[in-house]
């Protein structure tokens, strides 16, 4: 019998990956309407990016570093047009729990 959870963070592993990538190379993608800022706004921006992982896990453990890894890759690849945008990252830990990543991911889109 296959495990539910080594699918679903296989699944998460995915999505999160798509994720940087489309953020990474079409960025208005991921922003609403509402967010969507001028070039000159955004040349300064802080995006505010919220991951809910289960930290003692093997696998939200290795989310976490491939998140971290990614970001460095983001940062190193920028040209130097004099962008400042950075990444916010905020990680919470669901503790394999539905509930509680529910109610960590309202309270972070409350709080940001």
């Amino acid at each position: 019998m296959v495990d539910c959870r080594n699918i679903i963070m296989s699944v998460l592993v995915l999505l999160s990956s798509w994720l940087l990538f489309v953020g990474r190379h079409h960025p208005r993608l991921l922003l609403g309407r509402a967010q969507r800022l001028t070039a000159r706004a955004a040349a300064s921006s802080v995006l505010q990016v919220g991951a809910l992982l289960d930290l003692g896990s093997t696998g939200g453990r290795e989310s976490r570093a491939s998140i971290s890894l990614a970001l460095g890759d983001f940062y190193s690849s920028r040209p130097p047009d004099g962008s400042n945008t950075t990444v916010a990252l905020h990680v919470a830990d669901c503790k394999d729990d539905e509930i509680t990543a529910a109610s960590a991911a309202m309270t972070a889109r409350c709080r940001h």
